[in-house]
């Protein structure tokens, strides 16, 4: 029996903004998605313009529990301290602000030198408690005066960097994060140094999401046995067009996954949904999104579902999106 608007509301995919990469594209925001899961919400990266996507798309701040970022460029935190800075303020009115703590879950400092170049300065780099930290210090003046109006945010934050240590990286996915309600498991990804893939196990079934990545088993692994698989699209046909010069390709092409490419790694998975988002170039230009589940579907045999800005996709086990 299909499920009824009520019910499906109680667990999906909310994509917030879907575009990846520094370029700013009408109708397309930075990669985010909520995934809303009975009465808490889990945040998935804060691309820029998350805040308002978040508010427009009827969610409430005061459901959201755990942000999860899965690495340190800015197309994937830009929106990360305005999250708390501006969605804790309840005064006038407004009673839905975040007031409990939230899980804030991602990278620690990244020693490692950037590979093409750093004229902004070497490694190391600060993971995510330095950009909070860097961020409270840059808006000091805003948070006194605000400090009437919203709880200390240093007091929500519940802040958890993925660190190793001087041990090495596990090669097989390990536990970042539990509660009574979900479970977060993690995995290393071929992209910037530190960047992860998270897989989200709650009742209402298990969502893994590959952030930014080059084709790896690593996420074939991740999401094996798992009902939907939310995996990032690089068009380098369409890149290149757009402006990509043509000698960073063959990089690219390592550090993303082509629409060549991904219909692979979730076959591997045996995974019965994929959904494609963190679109490069953002507005994939030279394809419809017909044009791309064709090309998809000659390597996976599943379901397959192109994102777009403020879709609202339904989850259950097995797979089923409604």
């Amino acid at each position: 029996m299909p499920a009824s608007s009520n019910e499906s509301d109680r667990a999906r995919l909310v994509f917030l903004g879907t575009a990846g990469g520094p370029s700013v594209v009408r109708g397309c925001r930075g990669i985010a998605t909520a995934l809303v899961l009975g009465d808490e919400i889990c945040l998935v990266d804060a691309g820029y313009g998350c805040l308002g996507q978040f508010v427009d798309a009827g969610l409430s701040l005061g459901q959201l529990r755990t942000v999860l970022i899965t690495h340190l460029h800015g197309d994937h935190l830009a929106d990360l301290f305005n999250l708390f800075m501006f969605g804790s303020t309840t005064a006038l009115g407004r009673g839905d602000g975040i007031s409990s703590r939230v899980e804030v879950i991602g990278p620690g400092e990244v020693h490692e030198p950037h590979q093409l170049g750093e004229p902004y300065g070497s490694a190391p780099y600060p993971g995510v408690a330095g950009f909070l930290e860097h961020s409270y210090m840059g808006q000091r003046l805003t948070l006194n005066a605000w400090a009437m109006a919203k709880p200390d945010l240093r007091e929500i934050i519940s802040l958890h960097e993925i660190q190793f240590g001087d041990g090495p990286v596990p090669d097989e996915p390990f536990l970042v994060h539990e509660t009574e309600t979900i479970k977060v498991t993690a995995t290393l990804v071929p992209h910037l140094a530190r960047s992860y893939a998270f897989r989200i196990d709650s009742e209402f079934g298990s969502v893994v999401f590959s952030g930014d990545t080059g084709p790896s088993k690593s996420v074939s692994r991740l999401a094996t046995g798992a009902d939907v698989l939310v995996h990032e699209l690089l068009d380098i046909e369409a890149a290149v067009a757009a402006g990509l010069p043509a000698h960073l390709a063959g990089r690219f092409c390592e550090v993303h996954t082509d629409v060549s490419d991904v219909g692979m790694v979730a076959e591997e998975s045996g995974v019965p949904c994929l959904v494609v988002n963190h679109f490069v170039p953002p507005a994939l230009w030279s394809k419809s999104p017909e044009e791309l589940r064709a090309r998809i579907a000659e390597d996976f045999g599943g379901r397959i579902v192109v994102a777009h800005d403020m879709m609202s996709l339904p989850i259950s086990a097995g797979g089923s999106l409604t």
